[in-house]
């Protein structure tokens, strides 16, 4: 993996799709829970599960299962 496919990793709409899902189901979990505490315990690991997931999604899609 060179510079140019880390570059091409970010650029990809897999990437993007999955930060905005994880963004708008953390904002739900704020909108819902009405402690800021609970919220972010929850929030937090959820945040970082996501992209993961997302950065996951990308790789497996460009260089196969």
């Amino acid at each position: 993996m060179d510079i140019i496919e880390i570059g091409d990793l970010f650029l990809s709409w897999r990437v993007y799709v999955g930060i905005a899902v994880t963004a708008a189901l953390c904002w739900l979990v704020f909108s819902w829970i009405p402690n800021e505490t609970l919220a972010w315990i929850i929030a937090a690991p959820l945040g970082i599960a996501g992209l993961g997931l997302s950065f996951w999604w990308q790789v497996r899609a460009d260089f196969g299962k």
